[in-house]
């Protein structure tokens, strides 16, 4: 018998590097594929994320600010009060002294009283 080449084999040989080179190719492609649309995932996520906080920190500032003008808006009624109450007091009393006032704000829970006169000026 003669021995002749087996071509067969090295044909097989030279397809099976082929189709490992194919399955890898394809594998790396699907890889960046899986990679780059789970990276777009993970940031469309991040970004609502971001937007539901800051609609929430808006929300948030809105109903703050409406307390806080309500807030103000006591507080100022609350001076006026506290002012027509020394005014009679002070009306009733006669007395004008800084003896008086710090009594009066005492007793009406406030830091300080100025009286000025109908043009503005300092009285006491």
């Amino acid at each position: 018998m003669i021995d002749a080449p087996d071509y067969t084999a090295q044909e097989r040989g030279n397809h099976s590097t082929w189709v490992w080179l194919l399955a890898a190719l394809v594998g790396i492609a699907l890889s960046v594929v899986a990679g780059m649309m789970s990276y777009g995932y993970t940031t469309a996520q991040a970004e609502q994320r971001f937007a539901d906080v800051v609609d929430y920190v808006a929300t948030q500032s809105l109903s703050y600010d409406a307390f806080n003008s309500a807030y103000t808006t006591k507080n100022l009624i609350r001076v006026m009060e506290i002012a027509g109450e020394v005014a009679r007091d002070m009306e009733r009393d006669g007395s004008v002294d800084n003896a008086a006032l710090e009594q009066y704000a005492d007793q009406f829970n406030v830091s300080a009283l100025i009286v000025t006169d109908a043009s503005g000026n300092l009285v006491s």
